[in-house]
């Protein structure tokens, strides 16, 4: 086996494809790269829907609110959650 491809490291995911960039890196710019382009055309429809019908902007004045904020405040706690289930995994915070 050659021995760039050998892990010389304690953790696992810093294995190297043996090439510049981690395995970690490069899956995480696809995630990316995935994300732009799907939000990227919903973004695009959205604009296309809202040009070409005009009223659908009134039908939308009609939405609750409350709603939309009751969401976001769950998906912001979600993402907290994460974040700190992280770091405390992570070693962070231990006695």
């Amino acid at each position: 086996m050659s021995e760039s491809l050998v892990n010389h490291s304690s953790h696992p995911y810093e294995q190297t494809s043996g090439h510049a960039s981690p395995i970690h890196r490069v899956g995480m710019w696809w995630f990316l790269g995935s994300e732009i382009v799907v939000f990227g055309a919903l973004i695009v429809v959205f604009l296309l829907f809202r040009w070409r019908y005009p009223e659908w902007s009134q039908e939308a004045a009609l939405t609750l609110t409350w709603v939309g904020a009751v969401n976001t405040a769950i998906l912001l706690t979600s993402s907290l959650m994460m974040v700190l289930a992280h770091h405390y995994t992570m070693g962070g915070g231990a006695s």
